[in-house]
């Protein structure tokens, strides 16, 4: 078991425990953190009155102008270990965070955009994870490795109209939520042919989800699913040289595509054209040990660069 806690400047203090035990056939750990800052100080080179020149400064010397932030986590992993070569693991892992968004420090310019100050603050930040993960082994040195997955992201964005932070912007800009999602699961091969060969296989699948609605306008969903299949030789030539080759097959499929520039609020939402894409990536390489310490490497590959929703 251990603990920590401590201060810092600005109101700041964090801390956090953690308990674990490893009884041989099984493991388990949880911990648990948390952080939080009223705000930090700029430096005292941080001279506000070089920026005389623009309509204004927002940014006084001193205290961060909402530079707030408060970060909480607990993580749980569990896993059994029957023997030397298996293990089967799960682990959760949650997180609440909110946090200001200092406005920019220079001078407010008229005319430009770039320099307006934006008053933003993030009203909730959580993740929310859990996974599964296991190896198997069999024979001689083969094995069975399988993963799956869930991942939840949200986040709301709320924007004032000024530094009082007291106003949101009129109209339905604010605030904004973001809702995302992934799912997925993999499992990958290994087996020894003998001496000198071995051969590995891969699976993989994906579902990304993310959906974002702003208040008065209807949910905006974009969601894709990417497939992944590989496999890979090795052979060694000699006891100095060793070559692999390998190949994967990766698509991706559009499952919904709104588009949110689409005339927000007293229309259905437009979808956007579905579409795919699948791309074949071959490889192989070779390696010559030519000295004691020595080795020299060759390869040439292709890899596809697949588009994905933001």
């Amino acid at each position: 078991a251990e603990l920590n806690t401590g201060m810092f400047s600005k109101g700041g203090w964090f801390s956090d425990a953690s308990i674990g035990t490893n009884q041989g056939k099984y493991y388990a750990q949880l911990s648990v953190s948390k952080t939080k800052r009223d705000s930090y100080e700029l430096s005292d080179q941080y001279n506000e009155k070089k920026y005389s020149a623009g309509v204004g400064v927002i940014q006084p010397k001193g205290e961060r102008i909402n530079s707030f932030s408060t970060d909480s986590k607990i993580n749980l992993k569990a896993a059994l270990t029957p023997n030397s070569t298996d293990e089967y693991a799960f682990n959760f892992i949650k997180q609440w965070a909110d946090k200001g968004v200092p406005p920019y420090a220079g001078a407010q310019i008229a005319g430009n955009s770039s320099t307006n100050a934006r008053y933003w603050q993030w009203d909730y930040w959580n993740k929310e994870s859990y996974y599964f993960i296991s190896k198997t082994g069999f024979g001689d040195g083969n094995y069975i490795k399988a993963r799956a997955y869930y991942d939840i992201f949200k986040n709301s964005l709320l924007m004032f109209s000024d530094k009082t932070y007291a106003t949101l912007l009129g109209g339905t800009s604010s605030p904004s939520h973001y809702d995302d999602d992934t799912k997925g699961a993999s499992v990958e091969t290994f087996f020894k042919l003998g001496k000198n060969n071995s051969l590995a296989f891969a699976a993989h699948y994906k579902e990304d989800t993310h959906k974002e609605y702003t208040n008065g306008y209807p949910t905006f969903k974009m969601q894709d699913e990417i497939y992944s299949y590989g496999t890979e030789y090795k052979h060694q030539l000699t006891e100095n040289i060793k070559i692999k080759v390998g190949a994967s097959y990766d698509m991706e499929k559009v499952k919904q595509a709104d588009d949110t520039n689409y005339n927000g609020t007293t229309v259905p939402n437009k979808e956007m054209s579905h579409g795919s894409t699948d791309s074949f990536n071959p490889m192989a390489t070779i390696e010559g040990k030519i000295a004691a310490d020595t080795l020299l490497f060759g390869g040439i590959s292709q890899k596809s660069r697949i588009p994905s929703i933001k």
